[in-house]
């Protein structure tokens, strides 16, 4: 819920600070790395403060917008009459990582189970859990120095009056 709440709130926050600074690559690295290192945070200190984590949640909400200028940017580099066509593909890869991610936590969490067993549910350590999640913050790394080599010195030839 409170991710959510972020996300809702980012989007707009977002799309503001690009339209000023006309800097999406810059928007995207910055949210990856932003996104890394509190994750990082979340996973290596235990916390039993629920408005702390709340606050957290929000945040991150907030920044996982980013995904809306993966959308915007593909849209400025193709044809006008592929812009339709691009956003679809372009939002298939973002969703597609969804199942790339829960799939690697699934299968690193197998590989840290003890073998327990309560009412025919295999019970995870806490240990588990974490070596799972800690692949999103790897991919946001992976993502962040992606984006360092793809961005254009240049972010502005991306505007619609530079097309």
């Amino acid at each position: 819920m409170f991710f959510g709440f972020g996300f809702g709130f980012g989007a707009p926050l977002i799309g503001y600070l690009e339209e000023k600074y006309k800097k999406p690559y810059t928007v995207i690295i910055l949210s990856a790395l932003c996104m890394a290192l509190i994750f990082t945070g979340m996973l290596m200190f235990k916390t039993q403060n629920i408005l702390l984590l709340y606050t957290i949640m929000i945040i991150m909400g907030a920044l996982c917008a980013y995904q809306i200028f993966m959308i915007f940017i593909n849209t400025r580099v193709v044809a006008p009459h592929l812009v339709g066509i691009s956003s679809s593909f372009t939002n298939m890869i973002v969703m597609s990582f969804g199942l790339i991610f829960h799939s690697g936590i699934g299968w690193i969490m197998v590989k840290y189970w003890d073998g327990q067993i309560v009412i025919d549910i295999p019970v995870y350590s806490p240990e588990a859990y974490i070596s799972g999640l800690f692949i999103i913050p790897v991919g946001l790394l992976v993502a962040f120095f992606g984006f360092i080599v793809i961005k254009p010195k240049d972010e502005t030839v991306l505007l619609k009056e530079n097309i």
